[in-house]
């Protein structure tokens, strides 16, 4: 995943994880990621994304992402 790439929220396998996962897909929509950076503990790759439908930012890891 690089700065500039088109990106949604991956929808994972678990019951009670999916449904959260749709909403948010259906809420935020497509995003642009805007910038990389590492956070969390134990430090993973997250990215910043811009979602135009809601005209906002989130930071978020980059394995809970799919590039389209």
């Amino acid at each position: 995943m690089k700065v500039g790439d088109l990106v949604q929220r991956k929808i994972r396998d678990e019951y009670y994880l999916r449904q959260a996962d749709i909403q948010q897909k259906k809420r935020l929509g497509i995003g642009i990621v805007v910038s990389k950076y590492r956070d969390g503990d134990p430090e993973h790759p997250c990215v910043i994304v811009y979602y135009s439908k809601v005209g906002a930012s989130y930071g978020i890891a980059e394995s809970l992402l799919e590039v389209i």
